[in-house]
């Protein structure tokens, strides 16, 4: 590294040292500008400029501060050329893809959203799973209350982590089905206007798909059948990978992944391909770390930085938030929520909608509703409740 540095770099830089000397008058600055130039010298020929460059780019955007005008399940897709933050909604965001070669900020990524989204909301609000295959990248967030099942750090542990979304998307299945005789009742936001009962958004992350789950494996076939029928169930699948080939990564699943993020690549067949992105933008792709061309639902692919949270930071809302909680272990329910359907449910509507709401309720019981069940379920008055009851058939 030092011995390409040679006389003509050292006359380069002592030149814009004279040159800010005489112009700021201040032989101080000048001493630093000759540093500064044998700095940038140094990190070009040891190959780090790149990264250099990187971690300059995300002082500046911390220095941005965060966004106040964000919705509820917004998340922080990346910071735009002049450093603005692009904010896309959880609810529209659908399934992802996240690739990128080793080194070039796939993980970071991941970090810089689960940092923002734990700060902004509840347990209740949002649940996580998390597949590491590589074990090293998500334990400090192994406590925090938003983990509805341990992380994943093998095969055998990412197909019961599976196995158990399945069965969530089966129980949300049922009590949709409850009211969907009488009324749309086909994604969570329209359950919740039914029922008053929120059910909690479901984010699952895969760090390193390909070495978590085998390509056309049961598991990768339960991936698969999880993507395609989960999304107006609340969840939302994030899959990344460092190796994103065909074989890999099945086409079936990638179809399912409408948005892309895709970081440096070495092989433009990776980019065109399997990611899908055109050329006339991985064509001006740069090995930058952190530097994403971001595909979103409804817009064009842009290039994005990606928020780069300092590994103290990171650690240290971790902390915050796991205070006072456990690991979740196999087998033993993460703090379960009350059963929806024994949940009080305030109705609204007219009186028709509210009885056919009801009505598919005494529907799954075995005998007609007590007066005081129909009182308890719904929050209504004893006179209320009978004369509800009088309504059913």
């Amino acid at each position: 590294m030092f011995s390409k540095i040679t006389e003509n770099h050292h006359l380069a830089a002592a030149l814009f040292a004279v040159i800010t000397a005489v112009y700021s008058g201040s032989l101080l600055l000048g001493s630093l500008a000759y540093a500064v130039v044998m700095a940038g010298f140094l990190a070009h020929y040891s190959g780090r400029l790149p990264i250099v460059v990187a971690r300059i780019r995300s002082w500046y955007i911390a220095r941005q501060g965060t966004p106040t005008n964000f919705k509820k399940y917004d998340i922080i897709m990346g910071y735009d050329e002049n450093g603005r933050p692009q904010l896309e909604n959880l609810q529209s965001l659908g399934h992802s893809f996240v690739v990128a070669t080793t080194g070039f900020g796939k993980t970071v990524w991941y970090q810089g959203m689960l940092h923002w989204l734990i700060e902004t909301h509840t347990p209740e609000e949002l649940q996580i799973y998390i597949s590491d295959a590589k074990k090293v990248s998500f334990p400090i967030w192994s406590r925090i209350p938003h983990l509805a099942a341990p992380i994943a750090v093998t095969k055998d542990e990412t197909d019961r982590m599976i196995d158990m979304l399945l069965a969530e998307m089966e129980r949300r299945t049922a009590l949709f089905n409850l009211y969907s005789s009488a009324r749309l009742c086909d994604n969570i936001q329209k359950y919740y206007e039914i029922t008053g009962d929120k059910l909690p958004r479901i984010m699952v992350i895969f760090d390193e798909k390909t070495d978590a789950i085998e390509s056309d494996s049961d598991t990768d076939k339960k991936l698969i059948t999880l993507a395609k029928l989960s999304r107006s169930y609340g969840f939302n699948i994030f899959v990344g990978t460092q190796r994103p080939s065909a074989k890999s990564v099945n086409g079936e699943l990638i179809s399912q992944l409408v948005t892309k993020v895709a970081g440096y690549m070495p092989s433009a067949r990776e980019y065109g391909v399997v990611t899908q992105l055109p050329k006339e933008i991985y064509s001006r792709m740069t090995p930058t770390p952190g530097r994403f061309m971001v595909y979103t639902p409804g817009r064009q692919w842009r290039f994005l930085q990606s928020r780069m949270v300092p590994d103290s930071e990171l650690e240290k809302r971790a902390a915050r938030v796991s205070r006072g909680h456990t690991r979740p272990r196999w087998g033993i329910p993460v703090a379960p929520r009350k059963n929806a359907l024994a949940e009080t449910m305030k109705l609204s509507g007219t009186m028709a909608e509210k009885m056919a709401v009801v009505q598919a309720w005494a529907n799954t019981l075995d005998v007609k509703p007590s007066i005081q069940q129909i009182a308890d379920r719904y929050g209504v008055s004893r006179p209320t409740a009978k004369g509800w009851k009088g309504r059913l058939k």
